[in-house]
């Protein structure tokens, strides 16, 4: 019977590199290259072929063990082996450097489309949206509870009548009003607290004030989201379980990188 021509997962792709055709490679970077910097690209169907997986493989990996004529001689050097001369050392030392700083470029700024980054700038007139918001509405609040709390205190006809009844006309009954204005305490702090809390609630909502942070919100959350569901999805499959149910399990668990509480 022939060997199938599709790997399903990243996993069976990391496994076929290193187990069959034994190249030097890890599961993240398999991973990162069908993820992040789409390298490695699966079959419209699902699944990656064996072919596009080799070509992948002899374009970006090298073998564990090299049989070619070149690599006969022994890891420790001979008196023979000469060192490259000092410029040519530094101009490949520089193009290494080179190719890292723009690897890591490119890395950033993909990660930047994804929403895993987002420029101060854009941070700092979210949260000054929110200062003015919040002083607005304290400002309206500390109007409308003056109104409020002169109406509890007599402003009210009604209230200010059955204070009047209170009292009488007569000055020995002062103290039954002093006690029955303090008596309205606990109701003015509740009224308090309930606007505070509605503002405060309203404050932090989580409903952003500008569109460009809404618009990286959306995009940071749909790529945690898509990352934890396939994290979930390879956790599943590891313990030979059914991935597809990963959005189940993620209902009940949480994933987060390594050193993250």
């Amino acid at each position: 019977m022939s060997e199938p021509t599709v790997l399903d997962n990243i996993r069976q792709v990391y496994i076929y590199l290193r187990e069959e055709c034994g190249y030097k490679c890890s599961y993240g970077k398999v991973r990162d290259a069908v993820e992040k910097h789409r390298t490695l690209t699966p079959r419209r169907g699902g699944g990656f072929s064996r072919g596009t997986v080799d070509a992948w493989a002899r374009a970006h990996l090298v073998k564990l063990v090299d049989p070619s004529p070149d690599a006969d001689r022994p890891t420790i050097p001979s008196p023979t082996d000469t060192p490259l001369p000092g410029a040519a050392e530094k101009k490949i030392e520089a193009q290494a450097q080179y190719l890292g700083l723009k690897l890591s470029k490119e890395q950033f700024e993909f990660a930047e489309r994804r929403g895993l980054y987002v420029e101060t700038a854009i941070i700092e007139r979210e949260l000054a949206d929110r200062a003015v918001t919040m002083r607005h509405m304290l400002e309206g609040y500390f109007r409308e509870a003056a109104a409020e709390v002169i109406s509890l205190l007599g402003g009210n006809i009604e209230r200010a009548r059955r204070l009047a009844e209170i009292v009488g006309g007569d000055p020995d009954r002062a103290d039954d009003l002093s006690q029955a204005q303090y008596a309205l305490q606990p109701e003015l702090i509740a009224r308090t607290q309930l606007r505070l809390r509605d503002a405060l609630n309203c404050y932090a909502a989580g409903n952003w004030y500008t569109e460009e942070f809404a618009a990286l919100w959306d995009r940071y959350r749909a790529t945690t989201e898509a990352a934890a569901a396939e994290t979930m999805r390879e956790l599943i499959e590891y313990v030979g379980g059914d991935a597809d149910m990963a959005q189940a399990a993620l209902a009940r668990f949480v994933i987060t990188r390594r050193g993250v509480e």
